[in-house]
């Protein structure tokens, strides 16, 4: 059945399938002490799946992230899916977990050569089918953390669950730890060292504020960083240098859909900052950068779902600028960067 999201966080319009969003592109295999890449980012930013107002796409965009322009196709993921957590090392992209139309989420992860166009390969599944997943990774592993499960039923099929893979060896993901609280519709940022978790939605259809974190070399349960400004979920993330992560949009309680932009120093635990203002009020949408610049691509607006792409200096607070387009309309998306 199509899950009706009528009173689905804003009392609004549908989110067609919605159960979750996976943060972007740092949205998301652990030996205890080592040291990541450190690199997550890169050149090219690619944008895979999401929900385009009739369909689930499985389509794969791309964009230089130094050059505004619209979006070229790159090619497909395994599985048509929306709501999935993305990252990278640099090289390798991958995209993990997702759901179909009515919400369903997959048991499946997918990984790109970014620097190559050309379809997804299968990499392995999660420890549990989920969507909506924060994703971030330190350059050797790739994490995802919390998501929408398949069952109870939404809105109460949150959970705690943090799992990592090892981005150069496809295989299954493992275990890792437990969130500070059970949650979906949540982005992630993280630098070389510490992945963040911020917002998203508690079981009973609660949005919430609070940001944990782990030290992603190191397996072990979510510590609390601090507070974003308000209750928000289904926020874009992925956006994140070697010390600021910024999301932007989603919905707020008391607002709505919103257009606002915040932003942690990822080394220093503490409250988030407001940024700036993207250049629409939108939801559910991936996000990803080079050491300079974010990009955030996709989402959906109150009128529904758009092709717009918007970029930040990351290291200088201000309101995003228009990019260009995806090629063609989605909400649900993922982003991932490298070179």
């Amino acid at each position: 059945m199509t899950v009706d999201y009528i009173s689905y966080h804003l009392k609004m319009m549908p989110i067609q399938g919605f159960m979750g969003f996976g943060g972007g592109a740092t949205g998301l295999g652990f030996v205890s002490g080592s040291a990541g890449t450190g690199k997550w980012y890169g050149s090219r930013a690619c944008c895979g799946g999401g929900y385009n107002g009739s369909s689930v796409l499985n389509e794969i965009d791309y964009a230089a992230i130094d050059t505004a322009a619209n979006a070229s196709d790159f090619g497909n993921l395994t599985q048509s899916r929306q709501y999935i957590a993305g990252t990278s090392n640099g090289t390798r992209g991958m995209f993990m977990g997702g759901s179909n139309a009515s919400g369903t989420p997959y048991a499946v992860t997918d990984y790109i050569t970014v620097g190559t166009t050309g379809n997804a390969t299968d990499f392995g599944d999660p420890t549990t089918n989920r969507s909506g997943a924060g994703g971030v990774s330190d350059g050797n592993y790739a994490i995802m953390g919390g998501g929408g499960a398949a069952s109870p039923a939404w809105p109460n099929n949150g959970t705690d669950i943090i799992d990592y893979y090892t981005i150069s060896t496809p295989g299954n993901a493992t275990d890792f730890g437990d969130l500070n609280t059970v949650v979906q519709s949540l982005p992630g940022v993280n630098d070389a060292t510490r992945g963040c978790f911020l917002g998203g939605n508690a079981n009973g259809d609660s949005r919430v504020n609070v940001i944990g974190y782990i030290t992603m070399a190191t397996p072990g349960n979510a510590t609390d960083f601090g507070d974003l400004t308000n209750e928000t979920a289904i926020a874009a993330g992925g956006v994140d240098n070697s010390s600021r992560g910024v999301i932007s949009g989603g919905t707020e309680d008391g607002t709505g859909v919103t257009n606002k932009m915040e932003y942690i120093t990822i080394g220093t635990t503490g409250n988030a900052t407001d940024f700036g203002d993207n250049t629409q009020s939108r939801f559910g949408f991936g996000g990803c950068n080079n050491q300079t610049r974010g990009l955030f691509m996709g989402g959906k607006r109150s009128s529904g779902a758009t092709d717009r792409m918007d970029y930040i200096t990351i290291g200088t607070t201000g309101n995003a600028t228009d990019f260009g387009d995806l090629v063609q309309v989605k909400q649900g998306t993922s982003a991932c960067a490298g070179t």
